[in-house]
């Protein structure tokens, strides 16, 4: 009997701080979410608050996050990361699916992708977002903008 990869996702919740700390450890995840180790309570509270923060479980194991931003009345922006040895498998594809088929239509999704990670990019044009431009985010990293309508 072969036992099949089940990606879902789900709520972080205010108790799951300690998941989350343990999650941001991940050197090169805190970086490409732009998090600040000095200041990740107040940021995980924040993030509570948004449209969607999610866990990313691999058969119940928390491999990553994705987090969705109301940028404006028509415009949502996606955050995400997976821990390192959970990269390029597949896992975040599956993950930006499910999240994107529970969003509401007529929107415009966008992705804000480190210049350097090529292998996000990749994903998001698999899922038919567009490159609009790069540009320095608010840490002073070069990024791509990626957007789709829903």
């Amino acid at each position: 009997m072969v036992l099949k990869n089940v990606i879902t996702l789900q709520p972080w919740q205010a108790n799951d701080f300690k998941t989350y700390q343990q999650l941001l450890a991940d050197e090169s995840l805190a970086h490409g979410l732009g998090v600040l180790s000095g200041n990740l309570k107040h940021h995980f509270t924040n993030e509570c608050q948004q449209v969607a923060f999610n866990q990313i479980k691999l058969n119940q194991t928390c491999v990553g996050t994705l987090t969705v931003y109301q940028i404006d009345e028509q415009t949502l922006d996606l955050a995400y990361g997976l821990i390192q040895p959970y990269q390029h498998q597949g896992i975040m594809g599956q993950a930006l699916t499910q999240q994107l088929e529970q969003l509401p239509h007529g929107k415009i999704v966008q992705a804000e992708i480190l210049v350097e990670n090529h292998a996000s990019q990749a994903l998001v044009e698999k899922l038919n977002f567009k490159q609009v431009t790069v540009m320095k985010n608010f840490l002073n990293q070069q990024i791509a903008i990626y957007q789709k309508k829903i």
